[in-house]
């Protein structure tokens, strides 16, 4: 979204669909409210195409009040009441000039324009004043009005209202205008609220100033004079930088920002939020390299901020959420999800080619420690001593897997078979099911998930009536389901496999679900 679509939007949210044009005359004439005329100056402050449509309408209406009478008349909205009547208004300018009474000399010109259209006995006379007369005539009065508008703007000056500042304005976003005083108020002090430095005069109400609170425990509230309300949890460090903006230097805050907040921004460690219309959280940890930024209703923009320059901004609307690196260069933004997806994790052998190695499965010696190769073993050829292998023939789901090639003889002993689930930080890992299928030559005594035993004593079905049918054994699978186990990280799944003679073999196929949490709307860059 541009700067300027940014700023007709704040135009239309801030006044309620009216325009510009319209608020500045409400504003000059005094009927303006105060969160009116506020927006009035950020518009002002931070645009020029605002300043100089402003300017233009002080120029007419100074102009125009100077020739004919002290009163605030405005060119514009003189013009559209002289279209509405089918008034040429081309080769000079023109003012609505009433019959003089003494109840609408206490009138508004806004007021006057009313009273007018609903056929009120008041009646007005079209003044038509030559262009080049009234230009000449009015160069003092432009002068002056250039003198008093500008002595508002980001160059400086002053006024009754107090000094107003803004600093460079950024790609889609307004620094607010800045007041001298207080810039907001304590509203809420929780019980046992700590503050650093031994501070402890601080009160519910106190005006606060531009300037940085440190919270070592318990919550405050503040209140901003745009009506933004910010709740804070100690330990926290955050500062007022004025009316409409905020610095989250460490810890936890949300804040709700009412539409006379539009555009209320927060600076943190190597980024920036800018916000229009929402609430939303910020968590800010010294011991993690990103801040995160959450929305909980309407919309904001994130940015990475390095110094002065800005990354394109980012949208996170409601129940989406953003990491920003602390350095200023990268972002990932997420969205929150409740859904059933499947995790990686390969089964013994899964697409690999006879007597190599997989890469995703260990075998260890247990007595030893020693790691040997995991050899994937096809029972369609003879051992080396020539034995007819009756292993359960490979397909591509799964292959058998030895720690002897061709799968000759290891002669008694137990064997671990090692591989590894993963499970993002975006899944939540109580929900996380693993379903093993395998076929085992020649005991599955147990299995260990992160070191600890599940389960064990596993037996083939109807093994004793198996007598030594070993063809049916060693083609016969066992289903075992593991759940309630798993952790965010590296999951550890070892498999004790014990052997009295002959080869040994393994061959596991592994399907693992899980709820994902949230998942990726922008890839950090």
């Amino acid at each position: 979204m541009s700067d300027d679509h940014i700023a007709e939007a704040y135009e239309k949210e801030a006044f309620g669909g009216k325009p510009f044009h319209q608020m500045v005359i409400l504003h000059l004439d005094g009927l303006a409210t105060e969160a009116e005329s506020r927006a009035i100056e950020k518009l002002i402050a931070n645009k020029e195409s605002y300043r100089s449509e402003y300017v233009l309408i002080c120029q007419q209406a100074g102009l125009l009040s100077a020739m004919l009478r002290p009163q605030k008349y405005t060119l514009p909205a003189a013009l559209d009441f002289l279209d509405n009547r089918g008034i040429d208004s081309d080769g000079g300018l023109y003012e609505l000039v009433d019959e003089p009474t003494e109840s609408q000399d206490s009138m508004s010109y806004f007021e006057k324009l009313q009273s007018q259209e609903s056929d009120s006995i008041q009646t007005y006379k079209v003044i038509v004043i030559p262009k080049v007369i009234a230009y000449g005539s009015a160069a003092a009065v432009i002068t002056m009005l250039l003198m008093v508008v500008y002595s508002i703007l980001p160059s400086g000056g002053s006024s009754d209202r107090g000094a107003i500042t803004a600093t460079k304005t950024q790609i889609d976003t307004f620094e607010q205008v800045v007041e001298r005083g207080p810039v907001a108020k304590l509203i809420g002090i929780s019980d046992g609220a700590v503050w650093a430095d031994s501070v402890d005069s601080m009160r519910s109400g106190q005006g606060l100033s531009k300037g940085t609170l440190q919270l070592e425990q318990g919550e405050i509230a503040v209140e901003f004079n745009s009506g933004t309300v910010a709740t804070i949890k100690g330990p926290a460090a955050f500062s007022l930088v004025n009316d409409n903006a905020s610095e989250m230097i460490a810890g936890i805050a949300s804040f709700d920002v009412p539409t006379s907040g539009h555009g209320f921004e927060v600076l943190i460690p190597g980024g920036v939020v800018t916000d229009f219309g929402t609430a939303f959280e910020i968590d800010v940890n010294d011991h993690h390299e990103a801040s995160r930024v959450e929305v909980t209703d309407g919309m904001v923009t994130v940015q990475n901020r390095e110094g002065e320059n800005r990354s394109e901004p980012v949208q996170l609307r409601r129940n989406q959420f953003a990491d920003i690196l602390r350095t200023g260069k990268g972002l990932a933004a997420f969205m929150r999800v409740r859904e059933r997806v499947e995790l990686p994790i390969r089964s013994t052998g899964y697409r690999m080619t006879d007597g190599k190695v997989d890469p995703d499965w260990h075998i260890y010696n247990a007595a030893t420690d020693k790691e040997l190769p995991a050899f994937i073993i096809s029972p369609r050829r003879l051992d080396p001593e020539g034995n007819n292998l009756v292993w359960l023939a490979s397909d591509s789901h799964s292959q058998w897997l030895s720690p002897i090639r061709y799968a000759a003889s290891t002669g008694k002993g137990q064997y671990i078979f090692k591989t590894n689930l993963y499970v993002p930080e975006s899944f939540d890992a109580s929900t996380i099911i693993l379903t093993l299928k395998f076929i085992v030559d020649e005991r599955l005594e147990s299995i260990h998930v992160n070191g600890q035993e599940i389960a064990g004593s596993f037996k083939v079905p109807n093994e004793d009536q198996m007598g030594l049918n070993t063809k049916i054994r060693y083609q016969t699978w066992t289903t075992h389901t593991i759940q309630d186990v798993f952790s965010q990280g590296n999951n550890t799944l070892e498999f004790i496999v014990s052997n009295d003679n002959g080869a040994i073999g393994f061959r596991a196929e592994l399907t693992a679900v899980g709820d994902r949490l949230y998942r990726p709307i922008l890839a950090p860059n």
